[in-house]
């Protein structure tokens, strides 16, 4: 008994895509394993005929400090200022500091 009318085509229908799908899949797979051995073959035939070369040279390139200025200059000028500050008060209050101990010498 049958579902509906035209079942058993449909079916028919269906294994029919199924093996045609099939054979697409076995043809694709031959193809793509005829086109990998090619190229193995190619390549190990290359690799023999090729001579040995000289590698070529590195690339070399310069280092980052090679293109700086030999004068180097501080980037913060507070910083720098307020270091020559600190050293200007502190050898003026070495010399007012020599000024007042006054030393008299002791005669015995």
């Amino acid at each position: 008994s049958s579902l509906y009318r035209g079942y058993e085509d449909d079916i028919y229908l269906v294994i029919k895509l199924g093996q045609a799908a099939l054979i697409i899949f076995m043809i694709f797979a031959v193809v793509s394993i005829l086109f990998m051995l090619l190229n193995c073959c190619l390549a190990v035939t290359k690799t023999k005929q090729k001579t040995v070369t000289a590698s070529p040279s590195p690339l070399v390139l310069p280092y980052k400090q090679d293109n700086q200025a030999v004068k180097q200059t501080p980037k913060a000028g507070s910083i720098h200022q307020s270091k020559s500050n600190l050293t200007l008060e502190s050898e003026s209050s070495t010399d007012s500091m020599t000024d007042e101990i006054q030393v008299t010498p002791s005669r015995n």
